[in-house]
């Protein structure tokens, strides 16, 4: 029997808020690494007049009042962590949108298509939309004993009370995970506002009490071509997914579409630059907008959309270059506000990047994979220009354009002075931002996942390791380790999101110490790289548990009273808050690639994952800093490290 999307929903754990002493406890102890003894005595004694001081106290009181109030429809984090995105004014390209890349589909050349291959992904992701909505797409599970996914268990398991499912469930060696975040995987978009935005949902997908109505989501997807935005319809009258040869009809209608073929200087203007912008910036341009009613009518089209899609007009074949296009493109035909952009390059090539203080890592894989193998199970078409449906009207503003299908419209927009000038400011500093940012994407076939699993390490945490390894060799004049952050999901918990991993530890500063000594034994290396990873390990586990210490830190700073505290504004809390080494990683085989932006002036991001075949490595950073940051080298330090502890693991 297959179990509703919410099945375990009511009976998932709260997110816990760790004691005072305990987080502390983790600080000054992952702290240690990354500080010199002096700066570590400071800290030390912050937190000893932290941890007894009436504020702090008061605020953990607080937290704990908090988390009993809301814990019917979020966890004591939600609010503040979601805030923090949507109070940030820098520009959503690069900054907080991460991406991910299919694998291309190899098994017939027809399904590379730029049309068709959007015609796919798009009817898998309507499809995916009509089962979300009834509560068709089974619940996560994370397994760690092959009977808990049996269909037996889950006939039995269909019988229990909603109270006591996931605990049952946890006697089995299985952790069921949250899926609020999929309530806006689709109709959800970011609208700028001065100082904070607003995360706005135009479907209610779930009732939220017993009798309420669920609307029929909207019809239509934003499509991106150029400098023009479109709406496609991708469901028909009866409320069924578009088939995919309809859909194709309906995308190759837009890449003929003349009046962007033949680059006519009226249609010149690429609105959709505006949602590169920074926030604030947007803001101020999109109230202009608004002023117009044929304007505000688009904008309502934009933001009701379904997701975005791209079809962009180039073809990037190098991993970096892909990566790049993937993550910003030129800026110019992305709706960066939308839930998720996908993009379709005229390759066929695909990929996906999303707006990030919806949602993590859970509910967007769960999404990618279901697309991949729905697309990839679709049969190849012969192409055919002149299919079109009819079978139903469209929902959008009309266009001028009689050679558009029925069911696609061109948005119109009438530009003041201002919003013109707004835009070509947009594109200068988006191009500006991007000249910035550079990438190295590589790699590797050492340390194959199933291989370092039968030699008893875990994949991640070697990875991991090569990370904090390859910096030391790239960075052999820092005596610390670099503050360095893995993201961990805590979808274990109810509406839990991420807790970071710290990565840097006094395990891990041994064994980058070890491995870098001329005089250390094949023995001794082990043995560092042993206890590193054991660290690792249990270091991951407690920050899936709740058990880490960032998030609870980040929520004790958050209040008004502890902002000023010393132990938040000492020096070793400027060093532990400034990534050096942002990183994450997720596994799938639809995946080929993924990466983010650089989070700081002097910081590495890493997008990584490993495979049977070997590992891969996205390095992104900011230019014009190369004796602090220079990505190349750091490649070639991680490079170094692979080979180092591949032969560390060969010769145990």
């Amino acid at each position: 029997m297959k179990l509703p999307t919410q099945f375990f929903s009511r009976s998932l754990p709260f997110l816990p808020i760790p004691s005072i002493i305990d987080s502390l406890k983790r600080y000054l102890f992952f702290l240690s690494p990354l500080v010199s003894p002096v700066e570590l005595n400071e800290a030390t004694r912050h937190a000893a007049d932290f941890v007894v001081s009436k504020a702090a106290n008061d605020a953990q009181a607080d937290l704990i009042k908090h988390a009993r109030l809301v814990r019917s429809s979020e966890s004591y984090l939600s609010q503040l962590w979601l805030n923090s995105y949507l109070m940030t004014r820098t520009p959503l390209p690069i900054h907080t949108t991460p991406q991910l890349t299919f694998r291309d589909d190899t098994s017939h050349s027809l399904k590379m298509r730029q049309a068709a291959r959007a015609a796919d992904l798009t009817h898998a992701a309507a499809r995916f939309c009509l089962d979300l909505a009834a509560e068709a797409i089974p619940p996560p599970v994370f397994h760690t004993r092959k009977i808990s996914s049996s269909s037996l268990i889950h006939d039995i398991a269909s019988y229990l009370p909603s109270a006591i499912r996931s605990p049952a469930f946890f006697l089995l060696g299985a952790y069921p995970l949250d899926v609020s975040q999929f309530a806006n995987l689709f109709s959800s978009t970011r609208i700028p506002r001065r100082n904070k935005d607003e995360l706005k949902s135009h479907w209610a997908l779930w009732p939220l009490k017993v009798g309420d109505v669920i609307e029929p989501p909207p019809r239509h997807i934003l499509v991106l071509r150029k400098s023009q935005c479109y709406t496609v319809n991708v469901f028909e009258k009866d409320g069924t997914a578009s088939p995919p040869d309809v859909l194709e009809a309906r995308f190759e209608a837009i890449l003929a579409d003349k009046d962007i073929t033949d680059n006519r200087p009226h249609h010149s203007s690429p609105i959709a630059s505006l949602t590169s912008a920074d926030r604030d910036t947007w803001a101020d341009a999109r109230s202009e907008l608004l002023l117009d009613r044929v304007n505000e009518r688009s904008l309502q089209l934009a933001d009701s959309a379904l997701f975005a899609l791209t079809l962009d007009e180039t073809s990037p074949s190098k991993l970096s270059d892909v990566s790049r296009a993937m993550l910003v493109g030129d800026g110019r035909n992305r709706w960066f506000d939308k839930s998720f952009n996908l993009v379709i390059f005229s390759s066929g090539k695909a990929g996906l990047a999303w707006e990030h203080s919806w949602g993590d890592g859970i509910a967007i894989l769960a999404l990618f994979e279901a697309l991949f193998k729905s697309a990839s199970d679709q049969s190849p078409r012969r192409p055919s220009f002149t299919r079109s449906s009819s079978s139903s009207s469209s929902s959008s503003s009309s266009s001028s354009a009689s050679s558009l299908p029925q069911d696609v419209s061109r948005l119109q927009w009438r530009l003041s002075s201002s919003s013109e000038a707004s835009i070509k400011e947009a594109c200068v500093a988006i191009d500006e931002l991007t000249s910035k940012l550079s990438l190295s994407v590589f790699r590797s076939n050492l340390l194959p996942r199933a291989a370092t699993k039968k030699s008893g390490f875990s994949p991640d945490a070697l990875l991991q390791l090569s990370l904090q390894l390859g910096y030391s060799l790239t960075h052999p004049e820092q005596r610390t380790s670099p503050s360095t952050y893995e993201a961990a999901s805590t979808s274990a918990f109810f509406h839990g999101r991420t807790e970071t991993i710290r990565v840097a530890s006094p395990e891990s500063h041994a064994f980058a110490t070890t491995f870098r000594s001329s005089s250390a034994s094949a023995s001794e290396k082990i043995s560092a790289l042993k206890a590193a990873s054991a660290r690792h390990r249990t270091s991951s586990i407690d920050a899936a548990s709740g058990k880490g210490c960032d998030r609870h830190l980040f929520a004790l700073r958050s209040q008004r009273s502890l902002s000023s505290a010393p132990l938040f504004n000492d020096a070793a809390w400027k060093t532990w808050s400034t990534i050096r080494l942002s990183t994450s990683t997720l596994a799938s085989p639809a995946l080929e690639g993924g990466g983010f932006g650089p989070v700081g002036p002097d910081a590495y991001s890493v997008g990584y994952g490993s495979s049977n075949e070997g590992c891969h490595f996205s390095i992104a950073w900011w230019n014009g800093r190369e004796d602090q940051v220079d990505g190349k080298r750091l490649k070639k330090g991680v490079e170094e490290a692979l080979n180092e502890i591949s032969t560390a693991v060969a010769r145990k």
